[in-house]
């Protein structure tokens, strides 16, 4: 990739997860092809190191603190951005949760914790950028989801179903008001581990399918 043929100068994007993993890797990149960047995470000292890297090799960014489960903050960071670069091109929301633990093993507490953080904090992030996108008629929403949104995988029921949602709410909101939104199925990253990467060795092994469209 060269800035020729992905040149994003003059553009502005915020970046959720921005600390670790693929939200780093994403916020740098952005930056790399020109992008001033906003980068969101729960942990300030991460998303910090985040940003350190980004203008050590040249680009420009910044750190915010964002808990997306709080709709005030989402829109708080969008806010920023546009108040620094006067508009919001680009909104990568890839923030998550994760944990492997059979369905029948699932607490309340933690089912709901992962729709909150996976799903309702997803939409929260978009809707903010979205708002900003629709009056400024143009923009792109990218929404990280799962290959465990399609297919199911043994003690993911939660997290499949959390990004399940996540990846339905991108194709229900899609091309509304002037902005494009789209779900990427990413596989979960080697870097950093999840709880979600190790499979169960004391339970067996469970395979489902499920089918997406005729």
């Amino acid at each position: 990739m060269t800035a020729s043929t992905f040149d994003l100068t003059g553009l502005a994007a915020i970046v959720s997860g921005a600390g670790r993993g693929l939200g780093r890797a994403m916020a740098k990149a952005l930056a790399a092809a020109g992008a001033k960047v906003a980068c969101g995470a729960r942990s300030m000292p991460e998303v910090e190191e985040t940003v350190a890297a980004i203008v050590a090799a040249g680009g420009q960014g910044f750190a915010v603190h964002l808990d997306a489960t709080k709709p005030a903050e989402c829109r708080a960071m969008v806010e920023r951005v546009v108040a620094s670069a006067g508009h919001l091109d680009i909104a990568v929301v890839d923030h998550g949760i994760g944990f492997a633990t059979p369905a029948e093993e699932t607490t309340e507490e933690q089912f709901r914790r992962m729709v909150e953080v996976n799903l309702t904090g997803c939409f929260n992030v978009a809707q903010a950028a979205g708002r900003q996108m629709i009056k400024q008629k143009g923009g792109s929403i990218i929404l990280i989801s799962s290959t465990g949104s399609l297919v199911g995988f043994n003690g993911l029921a939660a997290y499949g179903a959390s990004k399940a949602g996540s990846t339905s709410s991108a194709a229900s909101s899609r091309s509304s008001g002037g902005r494009t939104t789209s779900a990427s199925t990413a596989s979960i990253p080697a870097t950093p581990p999840t709880t979600c990467a190790a499979p169960r060795r004391d339970t067996p092994r469970r395979k489902s399918r499920t089918r997406c469209g005729a």
